[in-house]
């Protein structure tokens, strides 16, 4: 038997084993295949870099458990970067789901940086109002939260003590899957001029380009592959970098398999004649 026809008459289940094995090993260890940069994201890492030492940010992870898969790396990855920078953090969120991935990511990642709740960073509590609840934000920082999540009012919270109005605030980092981001967008960054950069699922993208090309839009992470390019920036690979290694890989053994099947099918079947009879 020849190896085309040999893999012509593969068991199919061999192929989803090794698929599974693909799929599998890099997400328990990260292989760390390289990434082509895009320009977007690039631009947000250049963004949070170039921020003044102690700047303040909102830290804005819009979005409920549907899309985490998605935009939690992106959250760590820029967390990342903004805590090895050592800029303070207003962690909150315009969805009510959204505030279990603020306080998630302050309360994992703070202790490895050494990071103080209340003095580097605070959580909010969940606001109603979305599109108003940012405008307010913007009239009147101080008065949308009145105390932190735990109930702390914002009179006693240290970090507060730098912050008067929006003004004060050097960027907003918001995470979206619909229409939250561009509220930051109208109501701050084209009234108060804060610069507005983060993340959106992969296909929310092309929303996010007439942003880019006015310049109010200061970058912005594509879906699951933009936080894998943040973390090789960062040099802090994790879930985005795993998940991108099994994608290729599993995608490079299905192009594989179909390009030996196809060589399988004309170079090692001998089929009978279509034009013929026979007895």
């Amino acid at each position: 038997m020849s190896f085309f026809e040999f893999i012509g008459n593969v068991d199919r289940r061999y192929i989803y084993v090794l698929l599974v094995i693909l799929i599998v090993y890099p997400l328990v260890k990260p292989i760390g295949l390289p990434l082509a940069m895009s320009r977007e994201t690039r631009q947000v890492f250049e963004t949070v870099d170039a921020l003044p030492p102690n700047s303040i940010v909102i830290l804005s992870p819009d979005y409920s458990p549907g899309a985490e898969a998605e935009l939690w790396p992106q959250t760590v990855a820029i967390t990342h970067h903004l805590m090895q920078k050592g800029h303070r953090i207003i962690a909150l969120s315009l969805w009510a789901d959204g505030v279990m991935y603020a306080r998630r990511a302050m309360e994992t990642l703070g202790p490895k940086y050494g990071y103080v709740n209340g003095v580097d960073y605070v959580i909010m509590p969940w606001v109603a109002g979305r599109d108003a609840a940012v405008s307010a934000m913007g009239r009147d920082l101080r008065s949308v939260y009145t105390q932190d999540f735990y109930g702390t009012p914002i009179t006693q919270i240290p970090m507060y003590e730098d912050i008067r109005d929006i003004r004060d605030i050097a960027l907003v980092v918001s995470y979206a899957t619909g229409d939250d981001q561009d509220y930051y967008l109208q109501q701050l960054q084209a009234v108060y001029g804060t610069p507005v950069t983060g993340g959106c699922t992969a296909v929310s993208s092309p929303g996010r380009m007439p942003y880019i090309q006015s310049g109010q839009l200061s970058g912005f992470l594509s879906g699951l592959r933009g936080a894998a390019e943040y973390e090789v920036l960062v040099r802090e690979p994790g879930l985005a970098a795993a998940g991108m290694d099994a994608q290729s890989l599993s995608h490079a053994l299905v192009i594989v398999f179909i390009i030996l099947g196809n060589l399988a099918y004309l170079l090692g079947s001998k089929r009978p004649s279509a034009v013929g009879g026979g007895n």
